[in-house]
């Protein structure tokens, strides 16, 4: 919520045609939340495959962690009333159980130990019952067979007791926590063998369009593509993307498939300009629902709508690629966090400097696609540079784009050599030099093609 009056308004106190009006990036997001409430439905899954889901009940221990004395470092466990009177000027001189006058023998940490002897042990390693206190190597020289140490050391010192991690029956994890790799590493050890967890948000993708086709397009016609594009997206942001084939731009066809999605956590619409109310989806989404938000200032992609059908929320994304690409990044991923109960997807970036200026209008966000050219030099920054759409198909500049820097709104203008942030969404090194590979093999083939004609 920002606290706009337009934002804290209900939806039956809304005017008409309060839609129509051209809103801020934040306030089309705040407006459509506060809308939707997060899914509810739960599983109870083994920890294998549990990393980035949502823990639905809190989680509590049934093992003490540790559950022996352990030791914090690497060192020498023993007895620490045998070295009361240690000091500089006087060593305190204790035996090596079994001998082992080299510093680097490793006697084993379950060795018996006594009064006036000490056994060397490794960090983590179970410490002898007898042990109260670990020595760390620094302190001690070995002579002749007897450790020497130089200070006293106090009870418990280097030492990690029993429960000092996790008590038996204590919360480890509460509800609402993102489980990463190392949390099943840590339920592992406290012998949790499974999990209440909160599902994944399910999508439907409704592609819609009379020109839309899966393969082999005639002359008026374009294959589909932006289904394969934001399911891979919606799968990155573990969301489970389900999609049919093309629907007509008809209103019962649309109504239809809508109807149908309503089962799933998020309906997703991929077709012809939402700007207008005239339109068959415009028409059956307010026959069906409200729509909330249609004119939104982001470049690209201010042609989208969001809606909210018996509480379900629509996504009506425009046909461009870009446009459906940056608005999925600005609201499908928020949403799919939101309604999921994850962090909000947080992408890898890389910090490079700017090639030439950029600029944007006043109050409106604005993602540019760009390349990144590494340099030669190991402790330089990557050039950053802008890809320009007009010299290129929208499909080859997708192909092409290495990351996205985002201009907010407050910014109209930032200079050539500013050091600036590139997100990756979906995109690695690896991949970009694949799709330019495959590009210019598609390139040199059309030409050699059009020389033999």
């Amino acid at each position: 919520m920002t606290g706009d009056d337009d934002v804290c308004r209900t939806a039956n106190q809304r005017p008409s045609d309060e839609s129509e009006q051209q809103v801020s990036v934040q306030t089309a997001r705040s407006r459509l939340l506060e809308m939707i409430s997060p899914l509810t439905r739960v599983e109870t899954r083994s920890l294998r495959g549990c990393r980035g889901r949502v823990v639905a009940d809190s989680i509590r221990a049934k093992r003490t962690i540790p559950n022996h004395n352990r030791a914090a470092i690497d060192g020498w466990a023993v007895q620490s009333a045998d070295m009361s009177d240690a000091t500089d000027q006087q060593q305190h001189q204790l035996s090596i159980v079994g001998a082992h006058t080299d510093v680097d023998a490793n006697p084993p940490s379950k060795a018996p130990i006594e009064e006036g002897t000490a056994v060397r042990v490794e960090s983590q390693a179970t410490l002898p019952s007898e042990a109260d206190a670990v020595v760390h190597s620094k302190d001690v020289i070995i002579n002749d067979g007897l450790l020497e140490i130089s200070r006293t050391y106090e009870r418990g010192e280097n030492v990690i007791t029993v429960g000092d991690d996790i008590e038996s029956g204590s919360v480890i994890f509460e509800s609402g926590h993102q489980l990463q790799s190392s949390d099943l590493g840590v339920l592992k050890s406290a012998a949790i063998d499974e999990v209440t967890l909160y599902q994944r948000p399910t999508v439907g993708i409704i592609p819609a369009g009379e020109q839309l086709v899966q393969t082999d397009p005639g002359p008026d016609e374009r294959i589909e593509t932006n289904t394969l594009t934001i399911s891979g997206l919606l799968q990155q942001w573990d969301a489970i993307p389900t999609h049919r084939n093309v629907v007509r731009d008809d209103q019962p066809v649309l109504r239809a498939a809508i109807q149908r999605d309503l089962t799933k956590d998020v309906i997703v619409t991929v077709g012809d300009s939402v700007m207008t109310g005239a339109n068959a989806l415009s028409r059956v989404v307010r026959e069906l629902g409200q729509i909330l938000v249609r004119r939104v200032a982001l470049n690209p992609g201010y042609q989208i709508a969001l809606g909210v059908i018996e509480e379900t929320p629509i996504v009506m994304l425009p046909s461009n690629p870009l446009d459906a690409i940056a608005n999925s990044i600005v609201f499908l991923s928020p949403l799919v966090a939101h309604v999921g109960r994850f962090d909000q997807f947080d992408p890898p970036t890389t910090t490079g400097q700017l090639s030439q200026e950029i600029s944007s209008s006043e109050g409106v966000r604005k993602l540019i696609q760009v390349q990144l050219t590494h340099p030669s030099h190991a402790d330089s920054h990557p050039v950053v540079e802008p890809i320009d759409v007009t010299k290129m198909g929208v499909r080859s500049s997708v192909a092409l784009t290495d990351g996205w820097i985002i201009l907010p709104e407050e910014i109209e203008r930032v200079s050539r050599g500013t050091e600036i942030d590139v997100y990756h969404w979906g995109v690695t090194w690896r991949q970009r030099v694949v799709r330019v590979t495959a590009w210019v093999k598609n390139r040199l083939e059309s030409a050699d093609a059009k020389e033999q004609q």
